[in-house]
């Protein structure tokens, strides 16, 4: 019997289709496996490590896997394509990690300080130096985009942790749909944990970091030109945004409830499951991103 029908017709998974060399088709279908453990592939852009790229990892990850990433500079990539998933290619949930250590976390002290000022990054302590290093461009002021694309579908087993997001749109005027994460597909709002990141000169004029849902917490975003977290399409999806800096952005924006933003709008949160907890916010001033 061949593989691709006991895999589409009966659902049996890819690691036990070789069992079906040696045993009747009849019999085959009723064999129980048990699921293959989650897997964790390394990326290091300098090589030494299983992949190159955190686009090649994610290609070859499946659902549930870990993807640890090694210091470097890293281009844009998509954890799941919102027009193709779900519909002709299941959801990935995965963890996508620096090296830095989730037990022994950088303080939001270490992460704010490291997050420097108008000239750059400033003291890089030994807990906070694999999320400096370890670095997500956007492009610079030619990109546009956003840099990292979640199809709207992924559930809170979804990491994202421990990286320095940057440089993306022009310093100047406006780019619509330029940010840093997009978590949104319009009908479906990705649940993932956005933590232990560094944001700067995220430019152009979108969101943020545009999730509706999903945990962002003990982030430091600053010397961008507009943050905003939340998306104007979003309904009541829980959103979490506790324990974040947000310093020397010029527009701050957090509508978890679908509010259009304003200087500062935090939503109606009287009958939401969304909350905000614990975050300092520094009121906009001078930042990279000039008008």
């Amino acid at each position: 019997m061949p593989y691709r029908f006991l895999r589409e017709v009966f659902l049996i998974p890819y690691a036990c289709l070789p069992i079906c060399r040696f045993i009747p088709a009849v019999a085959c279908v009723a064999v129980v496996c048990l699921p293959a453990f989650p897997s964790v592939l390394t990326v290091d852009d300098s090589g030494g490590k299983q992949y190159t790229t955190i686009q090649g990892a994610i290609n070859a990850a499946q659902n549930g896997d870990t993807i640890k990433v090694w210091p470097g500079t890293y281009v844009p990539f998509v954890v799941n394509d919102p027009y193709t998933v779900p519909s002709s290619q299941p959801v990935k949930n995965l963890k996508i990690v620096s090296t830095y250590d989730p037990l022994n976390p950088p303080s939001m002290a270490e992460m704010d300080t490291a997050a420097g000022d108008e000239n750059g990054l400033g003291t890089i302590g030994a807990f906070v130096s694999p999320i400096c290093n370890t670095i997500i461009d956007g492009g610079g002021t030619s990109g546009s985009g956003y840099i990292i694309t979640y199809c709207g579908h992924e559930d809170t087993t979804s990491e994202l942790s421990g990286f320095l997001i940057k440089h993306i749109g022009p310093e100047t005027g406006d780019m619509s749909g330029t940010g840093a994460i997009l978590c949104n597909n319009g009908w479906a709002f990705a649940k993932v944990r956005i933590s232990h990141n560094i944001f700067r000169n995220i430019c152009g004029n979108g969101n943020t970091i545009q999730c509706p849902a999903g945990t962002i917490e003990y982030n430091v975003m600053c010397f961008n030109r507009s943050v905003q977290i939340g998306g104007a399409s979003c309904d009541d999806g829980g959103l979490k945004i506790r324990g974040n800096i947000f310093r020397n952005n010029r527009f701050l924006a957090i509508y978890p409830d679908g509010v259009a933003g304003t200087v500062l709008n935090f939503g109606p949160l009287g009958a939401s499951n969304a909350s905000i907890q614990d975050n300092i916010i520094q009121v906009p001033r001078k930042n990279l991103c000039n008008e």
